[in-house]
């Protein structure tokens, strides 16, 4: 909408440009005032709109693209104080006599002082916007305690809060994250503003140090059908780190030569996430933070045991990577979503680092190297030893393997946040999203009642493979009306559940399920707690939920759809990033579980949020779905 407001008046020169010409009558003179106008609207458009960000921003309106802006603003004023005597005497043959003057050489006295006037209408237009821009409130970022956190002690960061001033409330980052990467019915076919270039899959590192790693045998592995104890391996090998990578990350299965689809799920099959491997021994590769090419199957050598003093040193003390053999770190590339998905992108960032880190947990857990998740961490400090750009990439997410898993509850460590610029209109969505959901490390005891959760997931027996099930996992958009089973809706469910557990933190999502056909239960939608509470009875669930889904018909044919959504008391900043991690683990656990039981499952991540939130009661904040069916 935006692009044809912007394009109207070059819309309409055209249009009278060529009337004008089928009627014989384009002339020269008449063309150059036409353009003239046209420029003289643009002018002041763009002047108004200028001064009005300046304004409203607080932008420096001094710098240098200002400057030549000014510039060009001058010299088209210019050109257009030139085109006057042109402009008048053009009107002035076309205007009726009695708007002139007695001998017809001017305009009319009254008419004089009306142009005189609309003329400084014009010169007050972009004083006008600057009043204007100054008395509407921007989205202010505010932190508790000050505004500058490189420049406080690490113990005032403790206890220091971010939130955003927005219309003269307080809204906090989760609250103002999802609400600003909704999708609505007049937005969803918006264009961004400035489109970034796609990123290459894979990181480019030309000329590294690489290790080709063992190919991945497609072998069977124990299941859990009848045994709940961990399966323990001797020592880590390098065709089991191979194996370990391949089924978490890994390429399983080729498209043509173009697109290589991988353990994990991704949304768009963009995979924005990359995974790094820290060695803090040469026991099986060199010293050392790696990056793993999944295209390839192979390590890129990022840099040695001074960089794994610096990943390790960005835990906190407690962690358990700081003994683990192995410590996994996943990070994102933001732009890879970003060129697609806009301002919704952040969601399948967080998305899509949960799916690799639930096949992450689960290779693991087989190989005997059984992984602790680590959510909490120094990000500048963490994304700087791993070698990301702190414009464009960051740390998500931290998995210690092959270690001992703590017990009991965990305590949040002392933490503030990191520098943030003064207004959210001043960050580009998804890089402020990351940043507002960032932690500096602070020294000192956890704030009173800061605690996580006790890390008490524990593997679940199984009834089939789960590197065969990561293997072969794809998403299924082909699904059947066909009914499944209560049986089968409870096992996915109960995946679900476990599965946001291995954060090792509160549920900070609700699991909530829109029912089609499941034998012995009624069409609609259900909450769940304890266990399936009736949200809202509807015996047409499925074409609400396809048309709050875009019109996806995968949506309506499945048996039944997992949603994830923001608990409403989620409110913590970083919690936002935990809680799309949560859903993607679980989203990944739903889709392995439905493998198991020769189900289909596809992960759907753009949807109508409100009219979602509808379905399931007032209040409810959807960030992913799952729908599930027979092929």
């Amino acid at each position: 909408m935006k692009v044809w407001i912007a394009a109207a008046p070059l819309l309409a020169l055209g249009l009278w440009a060529a009337v004008a010409l089928l009627r014989g009558r384009l002339s020269r003179r008449s063309a150059n005032v036409a353009v003239a106008l046209v420029l003289l609207l643009y002018v002041v458009v763009t002047a108004a709109l200028g001064v009005f960000w300046v304004a409203r921003m607080d932008l420096p309106v001094f710098d240098w693209h200002y400057l030549f802006g000014y510039g060009l603003l001058l010299v088209l004023a210019l050109h257009l104080a030139l085109q006057v005597p042109s402009l008048a005497a053009f009107f002035r043959r076309a205007s009726p006599a009695w708007l002139l003057s007695p001998d017809g050489r001017r305009f009319a006295r009254p008419m004089r002082a009306l142009g005189s006037i609309a003329f400084g209408l014009v010169l007050l237009a972009p004083a006008l916007a600057w009043l204007v821009g100054r008395a509407l409130p921007a989205q202010r970022i505010r932190i508790e305690g000050g505004t500058n956190p490189g420049s406080a002690s690490a113990t005032a960061l403790a206890s220091r809060s971010v939130w955003i001033e927005r219309d003269g409330k307080r809204v906090s980052v989760p609250e103002y994250v999802w609400a600003e990467s909704r999708h609505t019915r007049s937005g969803v076919l918006r264009a961004p503003g400035v489109a970034p270039p796609r990123p290459p899959a894979v990181r480019r590192m030309d000329g590294a140090r690489s290790v080709t790693l063992p190919r991945p045998r497609a072998l069977g592995h124990p299941t859990r059908a009848d045994a709940g104890a961990r399966i323990v391996a001797e020592r880590l090998d390098l065709p089991k780190l191979s194996e370990l990578l391949h089924h978490t990350y890994g390429v399983t299965a080729r498209a043509g030569d173009e697109l290589p689809f991988r353990a994990a799920a991704s949304a768009g099959a963009l995979y924005p996430t990359d995974v790094f491997v820290v060695a803090p021994s040469d026991a099986v590769i060199a010293a050392g933070v790696h990056y793993y090419d999944p295209e390839a199957h192979a390590l890129r050598f990022v840099g040695g045991i001074e960089l794994v003093t610096r990943a390790l040193g960005a835990l906190p003390g407690d962690s358990a990577a700081r003994s683990a053999p192995l410590v996994v770190v996943l990070g994102a590339t933001f732009d890879r979503s970003a060129f697609k998905y806009d301002t919704r992108a952040y969601r399948y960032v967080g998305l899509d680092a949960g799916h690799v880190a639930w096949n992450l947990v689960e290779a693991a857990d087989v190989l005997g190297l059984p992984c602790t998740l680590e959510p909490w961490f120094d990000d500048d400090a963490l994304s700087s030893a791993l070698g990301l750009d702190a414009d464009g990439e960051g740390a998500i997410l931290a998995a210690a393997c092959g270690g001992q898993a703590p017990s009991g509850a965990r305590q949040r460590p002392a933490h503030g946040p990191v520098s943030l610029p003064d207004s959210a209109d001043l960050m580009e969505l998804t890089r402020l999203s990351h940043r507002l959901t960032s932690w500096r490390l602070g020294e000192g005891a956890p704030a009173e009642g800061d605690a996580g959760a006790a890390f008490g997931w524990q593997p679940r027996a199984r009834s089939a493979d789960p590197l065969a099930l990561m293997r072969e996992r794809r998403s299924f958009r082909n699904l059947s009306s066909q009914a499944v089973s209560r049986a089968e809706l409870d096992a996915v469910l109960d995946a679900a559940r476990g599965a946001i557990g291995a954060l090792g933190l509160p549920a900070l999502v609700e699991v909530l399920v829109a029912v089609r056909a499941v034998t012995g239960l009624a069409p609609g939608t259900y909450r769940l707690g304890e266990a399936l509470a009736v949200a809202l009875a509807s015996p047409d669930v499925a074409p609400r939920l396809q048309a709050a889904g875009l019109g996806q018909e995968v949506l309506g044919r499945a048996a039944f759809v997992v949603t994830f959504a923001l608990r409403p008391e989620t409110a913590e900043p970083r919690d936002f990033r935990h809680a799309l991690l949560q859903a993607g683990l679980a989203g990944e656990a739903v889709y392995l579980e439905a493998g198991a039981r020769g189900l289909g499952a596809c992960g759907v991540g753009a949807f109508f949020d409100d009219e979602l939130a509808q379905l399931f009661g007032s209040g409810t904040r959807p960030l992913h779905l799952v729908a599930v069916g027979k092929k």
